[in-house]
């Protein structure tokens, strides 16, 4: 069997008995295709006066999150696991409690928010997420606190979108802590 595992290693195939270091069967790239984490615009909301705002579609497009949540698993190192995800992800629930349940205003709970980029810097320097997922989180950040509503664009805009990339993730993270 080892002799079949370096042909099809040769071949540019991926690792056949699925250990973790190669794509995932029918997963394959290309040769020679590079993998990237998708561009999104600069806001969550499409232009226009309509209130509520609309949420521009690519921040939860299969297209773009699923595309996403292979990348962070099969590219980027270390791989993110499902247990980094959904810490950064409760993190942002309890905020959403905080904001509608217990009716707080945004002023008391942005500082939490934005404490999501020093746990993402801290997680990476500790090698414990990819770089490009402390991308994500910073970036999306600055997307919410640059605003001009602040509270709606993470409510009606970050959320949607983080919960988009966790679920699409379900079928590619890797499972763990």
């Amino acid at each position: 069997m080892p002799d079949m595992r370096s042909a099809i290693k040769r071949a540019g195939y991926s690792d056949p008995q699925g250990s973790g270091h190669g794509q995932r069967r029918g997963q394959e790239r290309p040769r020679g295709q590079q993998a990237a984490m998708p561009t999104l615009p600069r806001t969550y909301f499409l232009a226009g006066d309509e209130e509520p705002p609309c949420l521009d579609t690519a921040f939860v497009s299969k297209r773009n999150l699923d595309r996403m949540a292979r990348y962070l698993r099969y590219d980027a190192k270390p791989a993110l696991t499902t247990g980094q995800i959904r810490r950064f992800f409760n993190h942002c629930r309890v905020i959403e409690r905080r904001l509608v349940v217990e009716g707080e205003p945004w002023k008391r709970v942005a500082a939490s928010f934005e404490m999501l980029g020093c746990h993402a810097q801290n997680a990476q320097a500790a090698r414990k997420i990819p770089r490009e997922f402390q991308t994500f989180i910073d970036e999306n950040v600055d997307r919410v606190t640059l605003s001009a509503d602040p509270k709606t664009s993470f409510l009606k805009g970050f959320l949607p979108h983080f919960e988009a990339l966790v679920g699409f993730g379900a079928a590619h993270l890797k499972q763990g802590a």
